[in-house]
């Protein structure tokens, strides 16, 4: 649910959203009910965290999140394009979204790197055919997303 005029959106109660720390806060009309009220940076955070939960690394949350404050149109999608590059590369991978800044075009691009600590050969064909399965969710946003690889080493695996 979203308060165009105070620009903020609430979410229902659950208990882990008390764990991360955000309060409850009363309604306007002074009445108080089980939803939380957020501003749109909350919103982003929120988004950022329910990532992290299904063990997508997020090096530098604060670029990601700039870049779906720009973006928004790519929230609704990013969990399930996440979920799908889960499904192919959990057993042998790291995912982490970034911002990739392109140095010689300064293009901004949000990116799911999957890095391993051994590549395999087959690693391009997988990335292939996640980005395949993923393709109708972002064929109508404005942003980018892409999922690839930089063939570095990754941290905890």
């Amino acid at each position: 649910m979203q308060d165009l005029v105070n620009n903020q959106k609430t979410i229902p109660y659950s208990p882990y959203i008390r764990k991360q720390g955000f309060e409850r806060q009363e309604s306007s009309n002074g009445s108080t009910s089980q939803s939380f009220l957020f501003s749109n940076e909350t919103w982003f955070q929120f988004h950022l965290i329910d990532l992290l939960q299904i063990g997508i690394k997020i090096p530098k949350p604060y670029e990601v999140q700039t870049y779906l404050f720009k973006f928004p149109d790519l929230n609704p999608i990013l969990k399930d394009v996440c979920k799908a590059a889960i499904e192919e590369f959990a057993q042998d991978s790291i995912l982490s979204l970034e911002l990739y800044v392109d140095p010689e075009t300064n293009d901004e691009y949000l990116t799911l790197f999957v890095r391993q600590k051994q590549y395999s050969e087959d690693i391009m064909d997988r990335i292939e055919k996640v980005q395949d399965r993923i393709r109708h969710y972002l064929a109508d946003k404005n942003g980018s997303l892409l999922i690839t690889t930089d063939f570095q080493h990754p941290m905890g695996v």
